[in-house]
């Protein structure tokens, strides 16, 4: 028997998922025009391109410290030191990396020409735009991209009635502090 490979046609793929993307929209097009006023900015496709987001690895900064920065902010019990965490981290990723605002303004105009097109770009700077006008277009792109956390679709097989599952472990182990913020006195050696 001669081999025969699978075929993955990923245009075709694309395809069907504007597609199912210009129904969701009810209509609303394969294209979604930005403007300022009569000015065209752009015509921006269903699909958003990976080449994007490319020039943010130019952007010098230390992932292990932006990793901690998040944990330390979950963790805090408040506002204000959420705030205080927030502030910090700023603080510390700019003493670190002096030249990341100058990195990250960089970075976001080359993705905003790869975006927007050198036209679209220039079409853009040319409005002069405002914090609000960059987020009026961020929600728009958002919106029209989908980015989210994704949509919950309802199980397939209902449940078992809606009881609840049976406990599956004791629920206090010596590991386990016995209130929340609790410190445990550390491990002998």
């Amino acid at each position: 028997m001669p081999y025969t490979p699978e075929v993955v046609d990923l245009a075709a793929k694309r395809a069907a998922r504007a597609a199912a993307r210009a129904a969701k929209r009810e209509g609303r097009g394969d294209v979604l025009r930005l403007q300022y006023g009569d000015v065209l900015i752009a015509e921006l496709e269903p699909e958003f391109a990976l080449d994007v987001l490319e020039p943010l690895q130019d952007v010098n900064v230390d992932l292990a410290l932006l990793v901690r920065q998040a944990l330390v902010m979950m963790s805090a019990t408040d506002q204000e030191t959420s705030g205080m965490a927030a502030i910090s981290y700023v603080v510390d990723v700019l003493a670190a990396n002096p030249d990341l605002p100058k990195e990250l303004i960089e970075a976001v105009k080359e993705m905003g020409r790869r975006l927007l097109g050198e036209a679209g770009y220039a079409a853009f700077v040319g409005m002069r735009p405002t914090p609000w006008d960059v987020a009026d277009l961020i929600s728009a792109l958002v919106g029209w991209y989908g980015v989210g956390l994704g949509e919950s679709s309802q199980p397939t097989t209902p449940s078992d009635g809606g009881t609840t599952s049976p406990t599956t472990s004791a629920p206090i182990s010596d590991s386990t502090p016995a209130s929340a913020g609790h410190l445990q006195e550390p491990l002998a050696a």
